[in-house]
């Protein structure tokens, strides 16, 4: 895996994002993810004690304008709301992938558990108390549209 562009990762897959994105009007199931392919990208959201602001994140994840995502909230034994928030966006959308560790790791370690987690081409961290704009993942891919994406 290479770091490309601030936060975002790329696993080894070399097919270009927007010929991801032109497949997107094939999605099928729950919340629009493409059933039978890895999502292009994961977006990790890490969380401790944060429920008051998590859902506003995972919301701003699930009205990107990029759809093929997965949202993988890791829950680092939390002693408030945290978890249930995550499981109940999990209950109306296939894309949300809440997780919680059985004992806290810290911040590196549930940034670690949760990027063991991602299965999407591209990967990204959310902090649980911040949020994109609409076109956020959309503008973090448009680098990536060229034969040869630049490197950091």
């Amino acid at each position: 895996m290479e770091m490309l562009v601030g936060r975002v990762h790329a696993r080894q897959d070399r097919s270009r994002p927007s010929d991801r994105l032109r497949q997107c009007h094939h999605l099928a199931g729950k919340g629009g993810k493409m059933s039978d392919a890895a999502p292009l990208i994961s977006v990790l959201i890490p969380v401790y004690n944060d429920a008051s602001h998590l859902a506003r994140a995972i919301e701003s994840v699930l009205s990107q304008t990029v759809r093929d995502i997965e949202v993988v909230v890791s829950d680092d034994a939390s002693t408030d709301d945290s978890a249930a928030v995550a499981r109940r966006y999990a209950d109306t959308d296939a894309r949300v992938r809440p997780t919680q560790n059985p004992a806290n790791l810290g911040m590196t370690g549930n940034w670690n558990a949760a990027l063991a987690r991602a299965t999407g081409r591209y990967v990204v961290k959310l902090d649980s108390d911040d949020a994109y704009e609409p076109r956020a993942l959309e503008q973090l891919l448009a680098p990536f549209d060229t034969a040869e994406p630049p490197l950091v």
